[in-house]
């Protein structure tokens, strides 16, 4: 092979040779960079909140890389699929499986999967036990914080009365007897709103009726509406109210309507449902009563931490923010209609609907508990027990 011959041989062997590497280092190029792009879509949690709750609660699991698709995250707790409610790539509300038990939590997205190193606690109502308490006639129930239970109780003849419930043994701190005419024809007493303080005192609304029956059609009619303190003393005071009425004032300056419900937030004010009025009033400690709603019919209430206003007309479950006042729509209606509702410690309402009571927690998602029995009405104790009423029993469970 002549001079020339080499040198074009050679030449053409170092380009061959020499794009075959710079092809060799493209392709490892694009592979870094997939790679990269991969490590960057890796989701990882950073935090689950609550962490610990029920079944069919709703959980906040925030972090980075998630799917901002709901259908782009598989969440598992314990190895049980859950309910992908919303997604943001930092964050994802979920409820929890039914079927699951306390676990991890993980989450595969993006064709990785990430699982948080604290174990979420799956907590369910577990009953410890009955009262031993008279429930003939009970409407409504508070215990204070050293245990002693308190009832609004109505009997067949009409007799109401507060009764005071102290290691089983009962007695009447407060009654009202009836004024009968006739059968169809008198006066009596409804009690409503029964709750306690830190202190023990024990306060509830009475509401002084007349029934009147002419030609078959039945009237009623609210002659009286006070709010009353009961010490642990068992000494009664007049708070606020007289004479049926609609005015703002202190003490028994003021007047209501048919009180129908009551709570009291941390600084010691009570929120009053002037049923009759159409009413939210409120009631400081020094007895001053003001006017915050004119278009309230609000059969019942509980307050959360924040001091934010939970309430039903009997159908349907809204929120007053303490804050900016504004109403908005949580849950309903129920055809079955509602009853008493309460926060546990937790921060879930429970809202006690007859046939069983539904639990929403802070992130407006809700739940539902039945019990072996239909139930009347609902209680929390101090140590964060909850307590259900039927006609026959009282039973206590615990959240664990």
């Amino acid at each position: 092979m002549n001079l020339p011959i080499r040198i074009s041989c050679l030449l053409i062997f170092f380009t061959a040779f020499y794009s075959c590497k710079k092809d060799a280092v493209v392709t490892d190029t694009v592979a870094a960079k997939k790679i990269a792009e991969h490590a960057v879509l890796k989701p990882k949690i950073s935090s689950i909140s609550p962490s610990q709750g029920m079944v069919f609660g709703a959980v906040r699991i925030t972090g980075t890389n998630f799917s901002p698709v709901v259908e782009g995250n598989v969440v598992r707790f314990n190895g049980f699929p859950a309910i992908v409610n919303s997604a943001s790539k930092t964050e994802l509300i979920v409820t929890v499986p039914e079927n699951t038990t306390t676990g991890t939590v993980s989450v595969l997205s993006n064709d990785f999967v990430d699982t948080f190193a604290t174990p979420f606690k799956v907590l369910k109502f577990t009953p410890e036990g009955e009262m031993n308490i008279n429930l003939n006639g009970v409407t409504e129930t508070a215990i204070t914080k050293t245990g002693i239970v308190y009832s609004i109780r109505k009997n067949a003849q009409k007799l109401t009365a507060i009764i005071k419930s102290v290691n089983g043994t009962s007695t009447i701190v407060f009654n009202d007897a009836p004024e009968f005419e006739d059968q169809l024809n008198y006066f009596d007493h409804d009690y409503k709103g029964l709750l306690t303080d830190n202190a023990g005192n024990v306060y509830f609304a009475s509401n002084y009726i007349r029934h009147r029956s002419v030609s078959g059609v039945a009237t009623h009619t609210v002659l009286r509406s006070q709010i009353i303190k009961i010490s642990p003393a068992d000494n009664a005071t007049l708070i606020a109210g007289g004479e049926a009425g609609a005015v703002d004032g202190n003490g028994s300056n003021a007047l209501f309507n048919n009180i129908e419900a009551m709570v009291r937030d941390a600084a010691g004010n009570l929120y009053v449902s002037d049923l009759g009025n159409s009413r939210l009033r409120k009631v400081t400690p020094a007895g001053d009563v003001t006017t915050l709603s004119t278009s309230a019919k609000i059969k019942n209430m509980a307050i959360s931490s924040s001091g934010d206003l939970y309430f039903h007309n009997n159908l349907t479950i809204y929120k007053a923010s303490a804050a900016t006042g504004k109403v908005s729509f949580i849950a309903g209606p129920y055809a079955n209609g509602l009853q008493a509702m309460l926060f546990d410690a937790a921060g879930n309402l429970l809202v006690c609907n007859y046939t069983g009571i539904l639990v929403i927690n802070r992130a407006n998602y809700l739940s539902r508990f039945v019990p072996p029995t239909a139930i009347n009405t609902i209680t929390m104790d101090p140590t964060g027990k909850l307590y259900t009423f039927s006609a026959t029993k009282a039973v206590r469970y615990a959240f664990k």
